[in-house]
C-alpha cells in the first residue's frame, strides 16, 4: 500500500511543480516583454530549458517508483520462501505409494 501511495503522489507531484514553474515563467516574460527587457527567443529558450530540468526529475521519480516496487516484490518471494513447506514434511515421511495411473491435485 504505500508503494501505491508513493506511485500515486509523486508523478502528479513533480508535474504540478513543472507546470508552476512554467506558468511563473511565461508569466513574468510576458511581463518584460511588455517592458523591453526581454525577448521573445530567450523566454522561449528559458521555457524549454525549465522543460529539460524537470525531465530527469521526472525520470528519477519513476525509477524510484520501480524500485519500491521491485523491493515489495523481493519481500514477498522472500516470505514465501521462508514459509515451513512441503519438503520438511517430505523428508520425515516413509516410502511413497505405488501408482495407480492416475493424477489427482489436491490442496493446489
Amino acid at each position: 500500500m504505500i508503494q501505491i501511495t508513493l506511485n500515486s503522489l509523486m508523478m502528479p507531484v513533480i508535474d504540478i511543480i513543472n507546470n508552476l514553474v512554467i506558468a511563473l515563467l511565461i508569466w513574468w516574460g510576458l511581463r518584460q516583454l511588455g517592458v523591453g527587457a526581454l525577448a521573445l527567443g530567450t523566454l522561449y529558450a528559458f521555457t524549454n530549458y525549465v522543460k529539460q530540468f524537470f525531465q530527469p526529475i521526472g525520470d528519477l521519480a519513476e525509477k524510484y517508483n520501480t524500485i519500491q516496487s521491485a523491493s515489495v516484490s523481493a519481500d514477498r518471494i522472500y516470505e514465501l520462501l521462508d514459509q515451513e513447506g512441503e519438503q520438511e514434511k517430505l523428508e520425515e515421511g516413509g516410502p511413497a505409494p505405488r501408482f495407480q495411473g492416475k493424477v489427482e491435485f489436491r490442496n493446489v
